[in-house]
C-alpha cells in the first residue's frame, strides 16, 4: 500500500519511494527507480536513500538489461554523489563504481 501511494511522489516523499525502491522484488525496482529519479529532480535524495538503507538497491539497478532503468539510476547516483560524503561512501561501498566505469565502456 506505501508502493502504492508513492506513485504519485514529490519530493517530499523521496524517503517512502527509497523504501519502495528497496523493498520492491527486482522485476518491479525498474518503477521505483524511475519514480524516485522524477521526484528527486533538482534535490538530494541520498540521506532518504541512506535512511531507508537502499542503495543497495538502486545500485543492482544500475547493472539493469534496461536502458531506462539504468538511466534513472544513473541520475539518481548523481545527484547522491554530489550530496553528502557519507552518502558518496556509501554507493562506492555499495559497488557503484565498477558498475558505473562499465557502463561507460559500453558507450
Amino acid at each position: 500500500k506505501g508502493c502504492a501511494r508513492a506513485a504519485a511522489a514529490t519530493a517530499v516523499q523521496l524517503e517512502e519511494l527509497a523504501v519502495c525502491l528497496r523493498d520492491a522484488p527486482v522485476a518491479q525496482r525498474m518503477q521505483a527507480v524511475v519514480k524516485l529519479a522524477t521526484a528527486a529532480r533538482g534535490g538530494d535524495p541520498g540521506t532518504a536513500l541512506l535512511q531507508a538503507q537502499a542503495l543497495p538497491a538502486l545500485v543492482e539497478c544500475l547493472a539493469s538489461s534496461t536502458a531506462m532503468t539504468q538511466m534513472a539510476a544513473v541520475a539518481i547516483v548523481r545527484s547522491t554523489a554530489a550530496g553528502s560524503g557519507e552518502a558518496r561512501d556509501a554507493l562506492v561501498s555499495a559497488g557503484a563504481l565498477p558498475l558505473l566505469t562499465e557502463m561507460l565502456k559500453a558507450e
